[in-house]
């Protein structure tokens, strides 16, 4: 896959390695959102961007840091290193559409499919402590909403 040029990232990941993967929640559509990460005043990117159709780029390289989870805020993840940025040793998978609104089944397995193959290449548990919602890290915030079912996207990984 070739990686769009995201400005928003740091390159490397201060010697961390990706443990997981935080599934979100974009606020729009993805050509919207799209636009909204390549700016750099959103001081905001992913790794990966699904859209509603189930296509998906690569902004940031995974070896490199995106700038996903934001800071932390009552973390219920029990992996969670308090000591380190989790964006460092985290793979930001979003997913395009509003929190209200259900995804798409090709979101769904497109998601599972990008979780799979990176699972595989970092060697992390498909499990639900490794594959995560955003709101673990930093519960202030209802993304990836009530529709992204975590534990299908775990399932579908396994598979």
């Amino acid at each position: 896959m070739v990686i769009v040029a995201c400005p928003n990232k740091e390159i490397g990941r201060r010697g961390f390695n990706p443990i997981a993967f935080v599934i979100h929640r974009t606020a729009g559509n993805y050509f919207g959102s799209r636009e909204w990460i390549l700016n750099p005043i959103s001081q905001v990117s992913y790794h990966f961007m699904i859209a509603e159709t189930g296509m998906s780029e690569q902004f940031v390289d995974t070896k490199d840091t995106a700038w996903h989870a934001g800071k932390v805020v009552d973390s219920t993840w029990p992996l969670l290193n308090n000591s380190t940025n989790p964006n460092t040793y985290t793979i930001g998978i979003a997913i395009s559409g509003i929190i209200d609104t259900k995804p798409t089944i090709e979101q769904i397995a497109k998601c599972a499919n990008i979780i799979k193959q990176w699972a595989k290449f970092y060697n992390i548990p498909i499990d639900s402590e490794h594959i995560i919602p955003h709101n673990t890290i930093r519960i202030d915030k209802n993304c990836p909403g009530k529709y992204i079912d975590i534990g299908t996207i775990i399932y579908l990984s396994s598979l």
